[in-house]
């Protein structure tokens, strides 16, 4: 007979003191800061950089924050899914360009098409017909021209999605942490009363 397994999720409000408030938001903010400052260890860095034996940069890093074993491997967990999760989102962008690539070309090719046809009927054609031909053919190669800067635009974003995809592991990802008001507040240091670059981080 086929044991069955009954699973619960039991799902509670806290109702905290104003202390007690003030302990959860500083714990909070100290788990945040020290995954800010993993990941920039980790992976926000050129891979040449980065800890090459693991074990060992993990008591380092224990022993400067005074942080538990269970606690560094939360924090571990929480960057390797953050990086993983820019990888699967470069496949993504990786896809979403060859498409667009593939209809910004098919729509170029089939604008030159309409050109050179629209060329061989200029000569038989009445001046007034003439004449507005010309100025529609002007306004074709007009937005040609933009199409094909935003075709190379896109090819040369491709290249470097691809570009980071074959890095895999090695990959830098480009991540903000926090609101962009506190990025904003990155360039002005001291003007929002942070001592250094380091209490901002």
């Amino acid at each position: 007979m086929k044991n069955e397994c009954l699973t619960l999720t039991f799902q509670e409000l806290l109702i905290l003191n104003e202390d007690e408030t003030y302990f959860v938001d500083c714990l909070l903010a100290r788990f945040q800061y020290l995954k800010r400052v993993l990941w920039q260890k980790l992976y926000g860095r050129a891979p040449e950089e980065r800890p090459k034996d693991l074990n060992e940069f993990k008591n380092s890093f224990m022993a400067k924050y005074g942080i538990s074993s269970t606690a560094y491997n939360s924090l571990k967990y929480e960057v390797d899914g953050l990086f993983q999760s820019q990888l699967e989102l470069l496949k993504t962008r990786q896809i979403e360009l060859t498409h667009k690539i593939a209809s910004v070309e098919e729509w170029i090719q089939k604008k030159k098409v309409v050109l050179e046809e629209s060329t061989t009927k200029i000569p038989s054609l009445k001046p007034e017909h003439r004449k507005r031909l010309i100025k529609k053919q002007a306004k074709t190669r007009h937005n040609l021209h933009h199409k094909m800067r935003k075709l190379k635009a896109l090819q040369r974003q491709l290249a470097s999605v691809d570009e980071s995809i074959a890095l895999k592991g090695d990959y830098r990802p480009s991540i903000a942490f926090g609101s962009k008001d506190l990025q904003r507040k990155s360039h002005l240091i001291e003007e929002n009363s942070y001592a250094n670059r380091e209490e901002w981080q």
